[in-house]
């Protein structure tokens, strides 16, 4: 993988290899700061493509308690009632290899992310591992791609390392569709880096 380009000065969207340290560091703030911000817990893990602000978002009026609802009673604020709902892996998707891989090794990363790697030909076809809607392109500095796909409300799947993108965000697109030809990584190698995502955990492409 190589870096993916700033989006704006005040949001970041993730790179291989990235810590909320050196996002922190690279953009001259604390670690706390940029959790807050971002609403994350420790072990702060962060997810390919993710969208993090890197400067302070507007101050809430309300600074005292900002998700608190001004009832007085006893001239103490009331927090609002909000219920969040579990997030279930449901419905099940259907998956098939994106490639026919000549080599598969799992990828974890530093921050516990977790996908896998397929060798193969330069230039061999990568297909779709499910149906669903493209939601996201990025080239990266070395010529290639990656590709988020969103196949229902909970599962994606992540495809970098492309080379000729075949599709583009808004498209739908059918299980087994040629999206791209596959790419190199930073050390050159013809490596497709593959992960399925459940929410906004990464699961284990392998089970």
């Amino acid at each position: 993988f190589t870096d993916l380009q700033t989006q704006s000065n005040t949001t970041y969207t993730v790179q291989p290899g990235d810590t909320l340290y050196n996002i922190a560091k690279r953009y001259g703030k604390t670690v706390p700061e940029l959790a807050r911000w971002n609403e994350l817990k420790p072990p702060y893990t962060l997810r390919l493509g993710q969208l993090l602000l890197v400067q302070e978002p507007p101050s809430n009026t309300n600074k005292t308690c900002p998700n608190c609802k001004q009832i007085s009673r006893g001239n103490r604020p009331l927090p609002e009632e909000t219920t969040t709902p579990p997030k279930h892996c449901y419905p099940p998707v259907s998956w098939q290899w994106p490639m026919q891989p000549r080599g598969i090794a799992e990828h974890i990363s530093p921050t516990g992310q977790r996908g896998i790697n397929l060798s193969g030909p330069n230039g061999q076809p990568i297909y779709t591992a499910a149906a669903g809607t493209v939601t996201y392109s990025q080239s990266m500095k070395n010529g290639n791609y990656y590709l988020i796909i969103q196949h229902n409300q909970a599962f994606s799947s992540v495809y970098a390392n492309l080379r000729n993108p075949q599709v583009n965000p808004g498209k739908r697109v059918a299980a087994g569709q040629l999206i791209a030809t596959l790419g190199t990584d930073t050390l050159n190698r013809p490596e497709l880096y593959f992960e399925i995502r459940c929410w906004d955990k990464t699961l284990n492409s392998l089970d």
